[in-house]
């Protein structure tokens, strides 16, 4: 068909065809001279026909923000690293240069970073941090604080630029970063607006609805990760407050004791004293003496939870400790004919990498433990020697050996069930023995961590009441200690440091105070980050709170099954069927009944209390392996 031969409505179709794709071709070169496109992919379609679409850079580049703001929120508990990681991923293709401003306590406004994307620009935008925004200004980042709502200036016209800036010299440097669009959104958690973040264009981009949208994605990110950072600074902080704490109230309580001990050996002194003053004077002195013993087995306990306990390593003879050791505790007992101390120590010197004070302390504690609980006419028996590995068939080398150091008694005993957890902190076996002679039981728990950190092991037997005990430790000999106890020294300070990553976020539920503290201070002491509820109701909103705010930050939920407002197995089912959260179970109940309904309930495991630390941490290693079959 010719030219002349077409109809009016189909010249009119062409026409109209022709200018659909005049504005196609417009839209293409403008999306091409504003940064949006980077490439016309040609299409071919029947009949040679070819057809132009939009390569878009900028749906690219934000998935490829989104994609690196996703691990914001956990990647470092370092405020000062969050901030600045969160500019830099801003000025690499989203923004030519931004600030971050975060809102204080006192109400002020604080400008904690600017970033350009040009390096060579970088330090005039570091110049507005001497200009952070009042709290009072109607417009800006303190409007976006008091309202909550994002600002998006697509095109900043001169007059705009006039309003910004609280003196000449600010709006000169505002200036000469020459911004001719902006967004400003605010960061925003757990329900709390903690600043606000403003991006700025200085080229011919200019920011439209998706690009608001894409802020206020990067933001609530961000928001989370200086949540989280801060939120670990508050925690540290406590921590040091708590150890500022027990620091004083040890020199609190130390104070007083030392006029009494001082008055107790000079009135010792006086010969002439009635024999029964000094043997009120001798109580008095072991009173005020075992005092400044549980304050230090306290601030131990304390250090050893948190990983703080440090070791001094020196060449050590051991048995010179252990000797002095048989004379300080068991000196006068042996003296007065109440109890026989037989010594059986091999003849060659045992020589260990160790810090000797530490170890001394090990040896008291097993010592005095075994005074407290022989009878009178009892026997306490000391030995030591040198034997192989265990791993080795080769005879005992006194170079690549382990020392073995044994203290054994004809005392109360102990009875089977209580040998699994003698070694936990504050027990003592049965309340029957702590009634009848007293203490915290701390004494064995301190032992057995001082001894682990020098890579050995300290272990007990009985062979039941009445029976008498033996505690047996094993160090390393020579070099060869010195190594295992800074494998174990590297191994715990994995366990304890968190700076590295994001900490296992466990749930803790338990109602009885004293039980949850502890539990809490212990598995803080392992690195572990912990969020403490007394009831149902308080476990449910904590985890409700960060599933919605914090991305589910819970990783592991541990819980007693008897709480006061309901059944631990109830909340484990919420927590599961809402979160899909693991759980333990720890509970004072162990028949098959009870496991099978902990199973049933959605528990990957239940222990029974009490539970050994090392016990505890073994199951959370395997429940978040997903190795925790109940």
């Amino acid at each position: 068909m010719t030219f002349t031969a077409k109809s009016h409505e189909q010249l009119a179709g062409e026409i109209a065809e022709l200018r659909g794709r005049l504005r196609e071709a417009e839209e293409t070169l403008r999306a091409i001279s504003e940064g949006e496109a980077d490439a016309l992919v040609i299409t071919e379609r029947q009949q040679g026909e070819r057809v132009y679409t939009l390569k878009s850079v900028r749906a690219e580049e934000n998935l490829r923000l989104l994609a690196d703001a996703g691990a914001m929120p956990t990647e470092s508990l370092d405020l000062e690293a969050t901030l600045q990681s969160s500019a830099l991923l801003a000025v690499s293709g989203f923004a030519d240069w931004c600030v971050i401003d975060l809102a204080t306590e006192d109400g002020r406004i604080e400008r904690m970073v600017a970033a350009h994307a040009d390096p060579d620009r970088q330090t005039l935008v570091e110049e507005l941090k001497r200009f952070p925004p009042r709290g009072d200004e109607p417009h800006g980042p303190a409007f976006i604080l008091r309202t909550g709502q994002s600002q998006r200036i697509a095109q900043m016209s001169p007059e705009c630029l006039e309003t910004i800036g609280q003196d000449p010299e600010h709006r000169r440097v505002f200036a000469a970063l020459a911004p001719r669009s902006a967004l400003q959104v605010p960061l925003a958690a757990r329900g709390r607006i903690l600043g606000v973040w403003s991006f700025y264009s200085s080229s011919d981009r200019r920011y439209d609805e998706g690009d608001l949208a894409l802020a206020e994605e990067l933001a609530r990110r961000a928001a989370m990760a200086i949540d989280n950072a801060r939120l670990y600074a508050a925690a540290q902080a406590a921590n040091l407050a708590k150890d500022q704490f027990l620091a004083t109230l040890s020199h609190e309580l130390r104070t007083p004791l030392t006029p009494v001990m001082a008055v107790i050996s000079s009135l010792e002194r006086d010969a002439g004293l009635p024999e029964t003053a000094r043997k009120s004077l001798a109580m008095v002195r072991r009173n005020v003496e075992l005092e400044a013993r549980l304050i230090d087995d306290l601030l131990d306990l304390t250090r050893i939870s948190r990983g703080k306990l440090e070791l001094s390593h020196r060449r050590t003879d051991l048995r010179q400790l252990v000797e002095q050791a048989i004379e300080t505790c068991c000196g006068e007992a042996e003296a007065s004919g109440r109890l026989c101390i037989v010594r059986e120590l091999a003849d060659a010197d045992h020589i260990a990498w160790a810090d000797a004070p530490r170890l001394s302390q090990v040896f008291w504690n097993l010592l005095n433990n075994a005074l407290k609980f022989t009878p009178d006419r009892g026997t306490i028996t000391v030995r030591s020697c040198v034997e192989a590995p265990p791993s080795s068939a080769a005879p005992a080398d006194p170079e690549t050996g382990e020392i073995v150091i044994q203290v054994s008694d004809t005392g109360v005993g102990i009875r089977p069930g209580a040998l699994g957890h003698i070694f936990n902190a504050f027990e003592q076996g049965d309340l029957a023995t702590t009634r009848r002679f007293g203490g915290l039981g701390l004494g064995l728990a301190i032992s057995k961590a001082i001894v682990e950190l020098h890579g050995g092991r300290l272990g007990a037997e009985s062979a039941g009441i009445g029976r008498g005990a033996t505690f047996t430790v094993r160090l390393p000999v020579g070099r060869q200690g010195y190594e295992a106890a800074e494998a174990i020294k590297a191994e715990r300070r994995g366990a304890w440091g968190v700076e590295t990553g994001r900490p296992l976020h466990i749930l803790l539920v338990e109602d009885h105070t004293d039980t949850a503290e502890a539990l809490a201070a212990l598995l803080e002491g392992l690195g572990y980050r912990v969020t403490v509820a007394g009831t149902v109701a308080d476990a449910l909103s904590a985890a409700g709170d960060a599933a919605e705010t914090a991305d589910g930050t819970i990783d592991l939920v541990i819980s007693d099954l008897g709480l006061p407002d309901g059944s631990g197995l109830d909340l484990m089912r919420e927590l599961s069927g809402r979160y899909r959260l693991p759980g333990i179970a720890l509970s004072g109940y162990g028949m098959e009944e009870d496991l099978r309904k902990s199973q049933e309930a959605g528990f990957a495991r239940h222990l029974t209390k009490p539970v050994t630390l090392d016990l505890l941490k073994d199951v959370i290693d395997q429940v978040r392996e997903g190795a925790g079959d109940p």
